[in-house]
């Protein structure tokens, strides 16, 4: 922004010797401030231990290892008893 205010004068006489520009007699800088990132809140859900022990027996029942694993992993996001 300081560059640019000190640089006007140059700026304007490059900008009046293209055509439709010499009617030009300023310039108006603003600054927008930086707004961080702010990443959204997680959305966590807790699982009872009794549904996570449900899980956990369906995945011993099941002979498909991707479903098998895939129940595992929800069954570990149970909570530990207290």
């Amino acid at each position: 922004m300081t560059w640019l205010r000190f640089e006007q004068q140059r700026l304007l006489e490059l900008l009046h010797q293209l055509p439709g520009f010499e009617g030009v007699s300023g310039f108006t800088f603003k600054v927008r401030p930086v707004r961080p990132i702010v990443a959204p809140p997680r959305n966590t859900r807790s699982l009872s231990t009794d549904a996570g022990k449900t899980l956990a027996e369906c995945a011993e029942d099941t002979t498909h290892p991707a479903l098998k694993r895939a129940l595992e992993r929800l069954a570990s996001h149970a909570r530990p008893p207290k």
